[in-house]
């Protein structure tokens, strides 16, 4: 799959970044992927992530600001789907052009998808496929990093469901809980980072942000670098 939003060059080494703290999601990314994660059943399904890298409170963090489903023509099956590639890119370019005229600059940062219940880690094709797009320069990764979140069903829940990312009083602003919903299917998602500087997988905490406190703190973020 490739995603060229800009040329893409190998003539730079990887930067030498340090490993995000956490991955800051919005909220309307978060319930785009429960949907998708519900609607696909038992079978696999995923889309992808897009958004940037961010400096807060001298923490780097990763932000994912939308998500995408598979597309309307997408292959799913139990095991294994095959995503609509001209509708990913589609998505891609539209959201980066829509925080581009908000002076945001976002790309590709990875995808997520679905995984059969209780399979909430990477597969070992999972983490070789997400090796090979840290080296493809059709990617175009400027941090040479990706994430690849893994969805699951879980039964049943009757509890508001915030636990399972990491909550706690010390955490930004205008992060929320995300329900699933009493008596409704639980969706878990568990966020995977890889880099070429880092090509195993390790798991990152995941905080869900309110939509426009997100945009705020990348506005802020973006006038800081710009002064």
């Amino acid at each position: 799959m490739s995603f060229d939003t800009e040329e893409a060059s190998l003539s730079e080494p990887p930067r030498k970044v340090q490993i995000p703290s956490a991955i800051l999601m919005s909220q309307k990314a978060w319930s785009l992927i429960r949907e998708e994660t519900l609607r696909a059943g038992k079978k696999e399904t995923g889309g992808v992530l897009v958004g940037c890298r961010v400096t807060y409170d001298s923490k780097p963090f990763l932000v994912v600001v939308a998500a995408s489903g598979a597309g309307s023509k997408a292959d799913r099956q139990l095991y294994t789907y095959a995503p609509e590639v001209e509708a990913l890119q589609q998505a891609l370019d539209q959201v980066c052009q829509d925080y581009l005229q908000k002076g945001v600059r976002v790309d590709y940062i990875g995808e997520w998808h679905k995984h059969p219940k209780g399979m909430t880690y990477l597969s070992r094709e999972d983490i070789k496929q997400g090796q090979t797009i840290l080296t493809d320069p059709d990617y175009n990764l400027e941090y040479g990093e990706i994430i690849l979140p893994i969805a699951t069903l879980a039964g049943k829940n009757s509890l508001s469901f915030g636990w399972l990312f990491g909550q706690s009083d010390d955490q930004p602003d205008g992060q929320e809980s995300p329900p699933n919903g009493k008596g409704k299917d639980v969706v878990e998602l568990h966020t995977y980072y890889l880099s070429q500087l880092h090509p195993e997988a390790l798991e990152l905490e995941l905080m869900i942000w309110e939509e426009g406190a997100l945009d705020n703190l990348l506005a802020e973020v973006s006038l800081l670098q710009s002064s």
